[in-house]
């Protein structure tokens, strides 16, 4: 009688420590898929901001680069600008001259 006693305690103690470690072990691993969890936001989180703050810059070197090539391109524009003002003066200038050679030129224009 007392093997089987010892046998039945035996057996009740195995499944109530296989019960007992199977519950602590899915305790713990609950704990441990929160945590990484947890630390897997965190990552995430971090990398929202990054990229971000890697946006607003990328979008801050982008308007100073368009901010230099619209004051280039307004150099080119203007010099161009200046080029054909001149030209056109130059123009209107020896039309003026062509115009008083001319009426020179003409018959009774000059006092005989």
């Amino acid at each position: 009688m007392v093997n089987t006693l010892s046998i039945i305690f035996t057996l009740i103690g195995l499944v109530l420590g296989v019960g007992l470690g199977f519950i602590l072990r899915k305790k713990k691993s609950k704990g441990l898929i929160e945590k990484a969890m947890q630390e897997a936001n965190q990552i995430r989180n971090k990398a929202k901001s990054d990229a971000e703050s890697m946006k607003k810059e990328k979008i801050l070197q982008a308007k100073e680069r368009f901010i230099e090539l619209k004051s280039e391109h307004e150099k080119v524009i203007l010099d161009r600008e200046k080029k054909v003002v001149l030209f056109v003066l130059v123009l209107q200038v020896l039309d003026n001259v062509a115009l008083v050679v001319l009426e020179e030129m003409a018959p009774g224009s000059q006092d005989w």
